[in-house]
């Protein structure tokens, strides 16, 4: 709740895994990158080329995972929304 501020009436439950121990999960991003590695290439990743966009865990600041996958989604449908 406390990554939604103002949010956190409609959250009902939260769940949490580590998906770094499931060992049929491999394929999710598990690296942690050291600091700065990415925030050059964010820029880049995160600019639509035409009409494609790009959505993944390496499009997000929180950089692994299926809530950075989802949150990197949710900006892409809403900059698609906005066009």
């Amino acid at each position: 709740r406390k990554h939604y501020p103002g949010k956190s009436e409609d959250i009902e439950q939260a769940l949490i895994f580590n998906w770094a121990h499931d060992p049929w999960a491999m394929a999710c991003e598990t690296v942690d990158y050291t600091p700065g590695e990415l925030t050059k290439l964010w820029p880049a990743l995160m600019e639509p080329c035409g009409r494609i966009h790009f959505a993944g865990a390496y499009t997000d600041n929180l950089n692994w995972g299926q809530e950075a996958a989802t949150r990197s989604a949710n900006r892409v449908a809403e900059a698609i929304d906005k066009a």
